[in-house]
């Protein structure tokens, strides 16, 4: 499961991390007052929990808290872009799958359009061939007729 982070909650994460890094280990309650609401404090936690970052110890599945730091992940992890990085990669990459999706809708419009030319070519073809038969020959052909 990829849970992908807005912009603003991966800035709320990095915040986090901030005062993770400077408190220490965090109770549950001071999580949930951290966050804006409940399901984004699980949301960004459970996508650092993930990420290696954080530690959710003793978690229920109704709550995941009791946070514990691991020794350099947060100072390093931060240093490096924190999850506002990952969420700008995440859009870049994004945006990239689109171009590429992009890309191919053009390619594949592209070859029909070409093999409907090319057919038209070949029919094109195929009457010039029989027109130019016709009228080399024409005499023979009206002699058969007469």
């Amino acid at each position: 499961m990829n849970i992908e982070l807005t912009k603003e909650q991966s800035q709320k994460g990095d915040e986090f991390l901030k005062k993770l890094l400077s408190d220490g280990a965090l109770e549950r309650q001071t999580v949930y007052d951290f966050f804006s609401n409940r399901d984004e404090a699980i949301v960004i936690c459970k996508t650092l929990e993930k990420k290696g970052i954080i530690i959710l110890n003793s978690p229920t599945y109704n709550d995941p808290f009791i946070i514990v730091v691991p020794d350099d992940g947060i100072s390093t992890f931060l240093k490096n872009g924190g999850l506002t990085k990952i969420a700008t990669d995440q859009e870049e990459q994004n945006l990239i799958r689109k171009k590429e999706e992009e890309i191919r809708n053009l390619t594949s419009e592209n070859l029909k359009l070409q093999n409907k030319q090319l057919k038209r070519v070949i029919v094109y073809s195929i009457i010039s061939f029989v027109a130019g038969a016709i009228v080399s020959n024409l005499e023979e052909i009206l002699t058969i007729f007469d």
